[in-house]
């Protein structure tokens, strides 16, 4: 017997409810393993930098900078709490909703009005007016990719000051775009309540780390999702950029990149883009099995960094596209 869900008239391609079974099964170990290997990466490249900047080795130290950067970005919509959102890493809920929590804190985002913008995203992927969180299918630029990848302050600014707004009970665009309605009290109420924990904490942990002299800690926590952003944003872009707006195909509208082991395991899978909205169910980990049942019934994989590089360029020169 296949597993074909077609009662949302989104197409996804035909698994048998057996194995489809067995996909969906979420395992603690593989939870753990990943998530603590993913933090256990950043303590090792933070101590790595508060060494380089106590003994005076300052390029050193802004090389694992960027690199404790990047893996901190991961942590984030684009990898760890894009996943824990979903709800399908740990088999608790309460586990996922706690490590959700946390991360997002870290990474300053309002998981409060991500759930909900992602809900979204998957019920109307890429459709006009609809999903808020794809704005626009426009491919990303050379130049784009190195003013926001190395280091990006606009962003923290723009952050900042949503998390302000949003504390202050003032949500710009958002009944708009649909995520937090003005009837929706209970959604707003939440949201605001996220904002200013956000702002609170943070604010601490800066008076924290400035009063005992670890200003090593500013960079490697409280700014850490700012900084050697590059990979996590090409990724993130690469889900759906140039990719077809006007069909309920998954196979047209997203995008499955084939990345090195190490990068798909900070990405926490999410490289697997068709796999993963065809069957949201399925846990990160298990993407890669899930796309070796959906083989014959998937385009051809984009493969490696160079290739949504290369397609990126292709895109954003095609005449048909009009720059994606």
């Amino acid at each position: 017997m296949l597993h074909h869900e077609t009662h949302d008239r989104w197409y996804r391609s035909p698994v048998p409810a057996d194995e489809l079974k067995k996909l969906h099964h979420r395992s603690d170990w593989q939870a753990w393993c990943r998530l603590l290997g993913h933090l256990a990466a950043l303590l090792v490249s933070g101590v790595v930098f508060w060494h380089c900047t106590r003994s005076g080795h300052w390029i050193f130290a802004a090389v694992v900078l960027l690199w404790h950067g990047m893996v901190f970005s991961f942590l984030g919509y684009a990898g760890a709490c894009h996943e824990l959102s979903h709800g399908t890493v740990f088999r608790s809920r309460r586990c996922n909703q706690f490590w959700l929590n946390l991360l997002s804190f870290l990474v300053w985002t309002n998981q409060s009005w991500f759930v909900r913008s992602h809900r979204l995203h998957h019920r109307h992927t890429l459709q006009a007016g609809l999903d808020s969180e794809v704005p626009t299918t426009r491919c990303l630029t050379v130049w784009q990719l190195l003013l926001r990848g190395v280091v990006d302050p606009r962003r923290l600014v723009r952050t900042v000051q949503t998390q302000w707004l949003n504390a202050r009970g003032v949500f710009p665009g958002a009944a708009r775009s649909g995520v937090l309605p003005e009837h929706d009290a209970a959604g707003r109420l939440e949201v605001r309540r996220t904002a200013r924990v956000m702002l609170g904490g943070h604010a601490v942990l800066l008076s924290l780390f400035l009063l005992t002299g670890a200003w090593q800690l500013v960079l490697l926590i409280s700014l850490a999702s700012f900084i050697g952003n590059g990979p996590s944003i090409l990724l993130a872009s690469a889900q759906h950029c140039g990719r077809s707006a006007a069909t309920q195909d998954f196979r047209d509208n997203s995008r499955t990149v084939l990345l090195p082991g190490w990068l798909s395991f900070f990405y926490w899978n999410m490289n697997y883009h068709i796999e993963h909205h065809m069957y949201p169910g399925v846990p990160c980990y298990r993407l890669p099995a899930l796309r070796s049942v959906l083989a014959d019934d998937l385009p051809a994989a984009t493969v490696g960094l160079t290739g949504v590089l290369a397609e990126f360029r292709r895109e954003l020169h095609s005449p048909n596209t009009g720059g994606c």
